[in-house]
C-alpha cells in the first residue's frame, strides 16, 4: 500500500500526456491550412487546429502549479470534442464511411460484415475462412 501511495503524485501524468500528446498531434497536423477540411471552412479549421494546441499545451503547463490552466485546457477540449462528435456524427461526409474509410454501400467482404448487425454473417464467413488471418470476429 505504500508504494501505490509513492506513485499517487505521478499517475496524473499518464492521462494528462496522452491527452495533451494526442490533441497536440492533431491540431500541428491541420497546418499548412489552405483549404476547408471536414466540411468546415478555413477559419474555423483555423480556430479548431489552434484550439487543439493550445488544450494541448495547456494540459502539460497545468500540471506545474497553475491548476486553472489544467481547467481552461479541459475546457476546451470538451468543447473541441463536442464539436467533432457534432461534425462527424451528424451531417458530415464522413457519416458515410465506415473505420476503414471506404464507402458504407460497398467494399471488402471483411469491412461489410464488420459492421453492426452482422453477427451470423460473421459466423457463416468464419466457416467459410472468408477472414484473414487474425481477424475472428
Amino acid at each position: 500500500m505504500n508504494f501505490l501511495s509513492s506513485l499517487s503524485p505521478h499517475v496524473h501524468w499518464g492521462l494528462r500526456l496522452s491527452l495533451a500528446a494526442t490533441f497536440l498531434y492533431h491540431g500541428w497536423g491541420k497546418f499548412p491550412i489552405v483549404e476547408p477540411m471536414m466540411g468546415m471552412p478555413v477559419a474555423a479549421i483555423w480556430i479548431l487546429a489552434l484550439g487543439e494546441i493550445a488544450a494541448g499545451a495547456m494540459l502539460i503547463a497545468g500540471a506545474f502549479g497553475k491548476e486553472m490552466l489544467t481547467r481552461l485546457g479541459a475546457l476546451i477540449v470538451i468543447v473541441v470534442m463536442i464539436v467533432i462528435i457534432v461534425i462527424i456524427g451528424w451531417g458530415s461526409t464522413y457519416r458515410d464511411r465506415d473505420i476503414f474509410g471506404a464507402e458504407a454501400d460497398g467494399g471488402s467482404p471483411v469491412r461489410q460484415h464488420i459492421r453492426p448487425g452482422r453477427i451470423g454473417r460473421q459466423k457463416n464467413l468464419r466457416k467459410e475462412g472468408a477472414f484473414p488471418i487474425g481477424l475472428h470476429l
